[in-house]
């Protein structure tokens, strides 16, 4: 995932705070102004996110790629991303909106969404909680016949890089390839700060 750095943006994004710009380019976020505390409150729902994002994505984009070739901010997996094709969700809300995933290429553990009452939400195209052994433990004994597999931390779920993503979609941009190493398409493992953070829900 990104590193936070604290560099600062030479901000030609002059309707928007250093909060904001940090806030949107997954930077260490300066002290908010009162201004700044009231566009988090109002942006809860991350309309105001979204919103200020797609306005101004291209310039974001363009900034980031200067020290993160093969990756993207937290904002462009929440709303530039591919989407997941319309069906695969019938009838719930979030069916066609949530972004196209990254493909998972090994490791044990099923993502929360699997199994229980939550919608599926991913950190940077990768499910961002996973059942852990209480949870298995619990729906073996509620679910006659359950065969899903908390995680593994010894042997965790792994994914194509971000930059493996990228390529696949043929969604780099011109000359981000050539800045690339063999390093940047390593796989992924889930990290365990991810793995344990469960969500509250129903069986």
């Amino acid at each position: 995932m990104p590193t936070k750095r604290t560099r600062r943006t030479r901000n030609r994004l002059t309707d928007l705070s250093p909060y904001q710009v940090a806030w949107l380019l997954d930077q260490e976020l300066p002290e908010p102004s009162d201004a700044d505390r009231w566009w988090r409150l109002m942006s809860e729902d991350d309309t105001g996110e979204q919103s200020l994002w797609l306005a101004n994505e291209q310039q974001f984009i363009e900034w980031w790629l200067a020290d993160n070739p093969g990756r993207r901010p937290a904002c462009w997996w929440k709303y530039s991303a591919p989407r997941q094709a319309a069906g695969r969700w019938p009838g719930a809300w979030f069916d066609g909106a949530l972004p196209e995933p990254r493909r998972r290429l090994g490791g044990i553990g099923d993502p929360a969404f699997k199994h229980l009452n939550v919608v599926p939400r991913y950190t940077y195209g990768i499910p961002a909680s996973w059942l852990d052994g209480w949870w298995e433990d619990r729906l073996r004994h509620s679910r006659p016949g359950f065969a899903g597999r908390a995680i593994d931390l010894k042997n965790p779920p792994t994914f194509e890089s971000q930059a493996g993503f990228l390529w696949r979609q043929k969604l780099l941009v011109p000359g981000e390839r050539e800045r690339l190493s063999d390093a940047d398409f390593e796989p992924e493992e889930v990290c365990s700060q991810t793995a344990c953070k469960q969500p509250a829900s129903t069986i």
